[in-house]
């Protein structure tokens, strides 16, 4: 072989090794406008949500992180005479008056999502809410629960890029559910997570938010790719 077609060879190769990379980096983190990215976790909550150890809990009470990322001391709760009607399938987060847990979000009820190389662009999350126990609930006290958007840095710890508070909203058994939306602009692509925590402590060391909380059908729509820059 001649030493020309042999460089030929070697640059068509490489060529080509460098496109099925770019290609493959598009396929991880590209995202078409209109996407639900918590359309294949469990968004819409259903009792046959997988565990994280395969396994399907057709009653609901023993299904943990039942597709989520994190659920820590939040209950996965059907219709009944107590918290009322699901928004969604069949399935809805309660988070306990108290359920032991106190003090900040390091020692509070959480559940959270997490989305793996994320894409950028802007994103809009929609979930809905209300309250079934509401008397021990005071938010001029303090904050109410707290939605946040977080992202991976270098250590694989989670940052806060966007915090805001979960508004009081209905409440009742029968009450009409809360909707609440929020958009992110998220300038890289990366891992994200979003959750949701509140801390009420208990009976006999109740916070400002010892109440009852239902979450339930959560969206996370890609609304718009990033705005392209002029070319000078």
């Amino acid at each position: 072989m001649k030493i020309t077609q042999l460089i030929t060879n070697l640059k068509l190769w490489q060529s080509t090794f460098v496109a099925l990379i770019f290609l493959f980096s598009l396929s991880m983190n590209s995202q078409n406008v209109g996407d639900d990215v918590f359309s294949a976790t469990n968004g819409m909550l259903s009792q046959t949500a997988v565990d994280a150890t395969g396994g399907v809990d057709g009653s609901g009470t023993g299904c943990s992180p039942c597709g989520w990322a994190t659920q820590l001391g939040v209950f996965y709760a059907p219709s009944n005479g107590t918290h009322g009607d699901v928004h969604s399938v069949d399935r809805m987060f309660k988070f306990g008056a108290g359920n032991g847990y106190t003090g900040d979000e390091a020692n509070a009820q959480i559940v959270a999502q997490e989305f793996s190389l994320a894409a950028a662009g802007t994103y809009t999350l929609t979930f809905y809410h209300k309250w079934v126990n509401a008397g021990g609930v005071d938010y001029d006290a303090g904050d109410g629960p707290q939605l946040s958007l977080k992202k991976a840095n270098a250590s694989g710890e989670w940052e806060n890029i966007q915090v805001d508070e979960v508004p009081l909203g209905n409440i009742g058994v029968n009450a009409d559910w809360t909707v609440m939306s929020v958009t992110y602009e998220i300038a890289e692509a990366g891992d994200y997570r979003m959750q949701i925590y509140k801390a009420g402590g208990n009976a006999a060391n109740p916070t400002n938010m010892y109440g009852s909380l239902m979450v339930d059908s959560f969206t996370f729509v890609y609304t718009a790719e990033p705005a392209q820059s002029a070319l000078s």
